[in-house]
């Protein structure tokens, strides 16, 4: 009887130890962008994105709001540009290729490397040094439902 139960037991943990990551990659949590360093670190510190040699409206100021995915192995999937402002710009190549460029490894606190679903807003020609234009272009590519 007790060797009875030990084999279920050891063939429920076993079972678990299967379950738990395929749970995991299915539920994907949404994470603002503020609070992703909990789970997730970006690892590269320089990112070549592509930019089309024209288009409309690329000299203005402006931004790209893009989603996308962090799967447990650190990279970048389910990539969308999500919003665009101006909407009539032509950003959403270079926001997309940025953001495909990504790499992350896992923070302190995600040694399960949780995979999350998250956004980052992408600027563009917002002049140095200028925070209140820099904070009024990233209020304009806010995501909500992103637990915030």
């Amino acid at each position: 009887m007790t060797r009875t139960l030990l084999l279920i037991a050891t063939a429920l943990a076993a079972l678990g130890l299967v379950a738990i990551p395929a749970w995991a990659q299915s539920h994907v949590r949404k994470v603002s962008p503020d609070k992703l360093s909990h789970y997730w670190v970006r690892t590269n510190s320089y990112v070549d994105a592509q930019a089309p040699n024209s288009g409309r409206g690329l000299d203005k100021i402006g931004c790209a709001a893009v989603s996308y995915t962090i799967g447990a192995d650190g990279e970048t999937r389910h990539v969308k540009v999500e919003k665009i402002v101006p909407s009539t710009s032509d950003f959403q190549v270079t926001a997309s290729s940025l953001v495909e460029g990504l790499h992350y490894a896992p923070a302190e606190q995600n040694k399960a490397e949780v995979p999350v679903h998250t956004y980052f807003i992408v600027p563009f020609n917002v002049p140095t040094g200028d925070s209140a234009t820099m904070q009024k272009v990233l209020e304009s590519c806010h995501l909500p439902g992103y637990g915030d």
